[in-house]
């Protein structure tokens, strides 16, 4: 399936719980992102099972599989607060939270510093330094 046929068909995939507040999804190629917001642990947990079970309805009706084994989660807090503990499960699958992670080609981590981001630019910028001279030679 091509870019822009695979768009068209998932294109009302956001639209789920359109009327929740405590969700947003973003979708970018191939790749389905969750942002949940809950004041605790529980409503999270709650709030994430009732839109996975809605999201797994719309992959059955789609004719798409809910892969759960690629399904990560990560919980943001600020170096002040106080992490939360648990893990978030659905249909007796616990998912993975994840210490680092790449939304739209930015590092993100637990306490939303910029280190690895930075980190992963200057790699790329120095690879990128060391291959200028070299083109000149050719």
């Amino acid at each position: 399936m091509g870019p822009l046929l695979f768009f068209i068909y998932v294109n009302d995939l956001p639209l789920i719980n359109k009327e929740s507040n405590h969700h947003n999804m973003v979708l970018y190629a191939d790749d389905t992102s969750v942002i949940i917001t809950a004041p605790n642990y529980l409503d999270l947990n709650i709030l994430a099972n009732l839109l996975f079970h809605n999201i797994n309805i719309w992959f059955q009706n789609n004719v798409f599989i809910f892969n759960l084994d690629k399904t990560l989660y990560k919980d943001f807090s600020t170096n002040r607060t106080v992490k939360r503990m648990g893990s978030i499960q659905y249909n007796n699958t616990s998912f993975t939270n994840a210490n680092l992670i790449n939304f739209l080609r930015h590092m993100i981590d637990s306490n939303l510093t910029w280190n690895h981001q930075v980190d992963s630019v200057l790699r790329r910028l120095s690879s990128s330094c060391y291959a200028l001279p070299m083109s000149n030679i050719l």
